[in-house]
């Protein structure tokens, strides 16, 4: 079944039910456009608090992000995208 009123909104692909997304602030991006968890650290001022948009994420929250995730076995190139689509 094909969920194609939530697509991409870097590539404009459809996203199906299974497919992982990554939830921006104002949009949602798929695998394909997501950002990478090296960019936690190289893009700083591309994530903010999720109750407050306009506050950056600090460098010590966005370090735990990454360091959770790397403990976990996750690389720095994977894909930020971690939601399925239901």
């Amino acid at each position: 079944m094909s969920r194609n009123y939530l697509v991409c909104a870097g590539c404009h692909r459809p996203l199906d039910i299974g497919d992982r997304y990554y939830p921006g602030i104002c949009c949602t991006l798929g695998v394909c456009c997501a950002p990478t968890f090296d960019a936690l650290l190289q893009e700083p001022t591309s994530f903010v608090e999720r109750d407050d948009d306009t506050m950056p994420l600090s460098r010590e929250k966005r370090q735990a992000m990454l360091d959770e995730h790397l403990a976990t076995g996750g690389r720095m190139t994977d894909s930020m995208a971690l939601e399925v689509v239901e």
